[in-house]
C-alpha cells in the first residue's frame, strides 16, 4: 500500500511538473539560446533526458522484451481510438460546438518553427507524453480499465482545459482522450511502452501532414 501511494504521488508530481516546469525552464533558455528553433528543441530534449533518466531501468527492460505483435495490438487499439475521435469530433461539429484553438496553435507553430515543431511532435513529444501520462502511473493503477480511462482522460484534459471558450467545449475531452485511452489499454495488455511510443509518433506525423495539406 505504501509503495502504491508513493507511485501515485510520483505520477502526480511528474504530470504536474510537465505542465508547469517548461514555462520556468524557458526563461534561462531564452537568455542563453537566441535561436528559437534550437531553443525549443533543446528545452524538450532536456525534459526527455530527465524523464529517461528517471525511468531508465524500466524502459531498458521494455526495449529488450519488445515483440512485433505488441505493435500490431497497439495499432488495432489506435484505429479504434481514431474512429471514436473522428466520430465524436464530427458529432460535436454538427452540433455547432468547435474548439479550433488547439489546431490553430499547431498550425501557427508549424508555420513559425517548422523544423522544431516536426522534430518535437514526431520524435521527442511522443516519448515524453507516453512517459508522463502513462508510464508515470503504470505501477500506481493495476486495473487495466481504470488505468486506460484515468490516464486517457488526464491526457485529453490537458489538451482542452486551458483552451476553453465555453463549458460545452469540455465535450472535446472525449475527442482528445480517445487515443489516450486506446494507448492505455494497449500498454497494459502488452506491458510494454515501446509500441505506444511508436504509434503515437505515427499519429502525430499523420496529423502534421494533414495540417500541411
Amino acid at each position: 500500500m505504501k509503495e502504491k501511494s508513493i507511485e501515485i504521488l510520483k505520477g502526480i508530481a511528474i504530470i504536474a511538473g510537465y505542465q508547469i516546469l517548461p514555462a520556468f525552464m524557458m526563461i534561462p533558455f531564452s537568455i542563453y539560446i537566441k535561436n528559437q528553433t534550437i531553443r525549443y528543441i533543446t528545452l524538450y530534449l532536456t525534459i526527455l533526458i530527465g524523464l529517461l533518466y528517471i525511468y531508465r531501468k524500466d524502459i531498458l527492460k521494455e526495449i529488450k522484451k519488445f515483440k512485433f505483435n505488441y505493435l500490431i495490438n497497439t495499432t488495432v487499439y489506435w484505429l479504434i481510438g481514431i474512429t471514436i475521435m473522428i466520430t465524436s469530433s464530427t458529432i460535436l461539429h454538427n452540433l455547432g460546438i468547435d474548439i479550433a484553438t488547439n489546431q490553430q496553435d499547431n498550425i501557427n507553430l508549424l508555420k513559425e518553427m517548422p523544423i522544431a515543431e516536426t522534430i518535437i511532435a514526431v520524435f521527442i513529444g511522443p516519448i515524453i507524453e507516453e512517459i508522463v501520462f502513462r508510464r508515470s502511473l503504470y505501477n500506481a493503477i493495476e486495473n487495466k480499465h481504470a488505468f486506460a480511462i484515468i490516464t486517457g482522460l488526464i491526457f485529453g484534459s490537458t489538451h482542452v482545459l486551458f483552451k476553453l471558450h465555453n463549458p460545452l467545449e469540455l465535450l472535446y475531452i472525449i475527442n482528445y482522450s480517445s487515443c489516450g485511452i486506446a494507448f492505455g489499454y494497449a500498454y497494459k495488455e502488452n506491458d510494454n511502452i515501446i509500441p505506444t511510443i511508436l504509434i503515437h509518433s505515427l499519429h502525430n506525423a499523420i496529423t502534421l501532414l494533414l495540417l500541411i495539406i
